[in-house]
C-alpha cells in the first residue's frame, strides 16, 4: 500500500491558500499635490526649498515646479526671511538674514500663486554626528551611476551617498 506523508498535504494546502490577489487602487489622476523638499544647515546661505507638484502616474516623469510662491523661513528667535526664487520652483536665502544655528528651531510658511497656504511644524537643528563606517552590499555600478547622474545639487553642501542594504559590522 502506498503511504503518503501528511507533510505533503500541508505543503499543498499552504501553496493553494497562499496565492495573492493583485490590487489596483483607485487613483484620482486630476489631483496635484504640493511637494516640499528643503534643507537648512549651519553654513552661510545654505537654506534652499524646492517646491513642485505631483504629476499623473502615466505621464512621463518630470517635476512640475511650483513657481511664484511666497516662501518665508522663520526661527524661534522671532526672525523671518522671505526666500527668493532663483530657478523654477527653487527658493533660496538671498540676504543670509537667517543662518542655521544648532539648538534653534526653524519652520517655513508657503503661499502658492493660487492662494493656498501651508506651514510646517518647527524642527530643531541638532548637532551633527559622525558616521564611523558604512558597509553596502549588492549595489551595482548601474544603480550607482544612475543615482549620481540624477541627484540634484544643493549649493554650499557636502554630498554623501548611502547605498542600500546598510549593515552594522560591529
Amino acid at each position: 500500500m502506498l503511504k503518503i506523508n501528511p507533510l505533503y498535504f500541508l505543503a499543498i494546502a499552504l501553496f493553494v491558500y497562499s496565492c495573492t490577489e493583485k490590487f489596483y487602487p483607485e487613483v484620482d489622476e486630476n489631483v496635484s499635490v504640493l511637494v516640499v523638499d528643503g534643507k537648512i544647515t549651519d553654513e552661510i546661505g545654505s537654506c534652499e526649498i524646492r517646491l513642485f507638484r505631483t504629476v499623473k502616474f502615466t505621464d512621463d516623469f518630470s517635476l512640475k515646479p511650483e513657481r511664484d510662491a511666497i516662501v518665508i523661513l522663520h526661527d524661534d528667535l522671532g526672525q523671518n526671511e522671505i526666500l527668493t526664487e532663483f530657478d523654477a520652483g527653487i527658493y533660496r536665502s538671498s540676504s543670509n538674514k537667517i543662518n542655521g544655528t544648532i539648538g534653534i528651531s526653524y519652520w517655513i510658511e508657503i503661499q502658492t500663486i493660487d492662494g493656498d497656504k501651508y506651514e510646517s511644524t518647527p524642527e530643531k537643528m541638532n548637532s551633527p554626528f559622525e558616521i564611523n563606517s558604512i558597509y553596502g552590499d549588492e549595489q551595482t555600478f548601474t544603480n550607482l551611476k544612475f543615482t549620481l547622474m540624477h541627484e540634484p545639487d544643493f549649493r554650499n553642501s557636502k554630498t554623501m551617498y548611502v547605498l542600500n542594504r546598510i549593515v552594522d559590522i560591529n
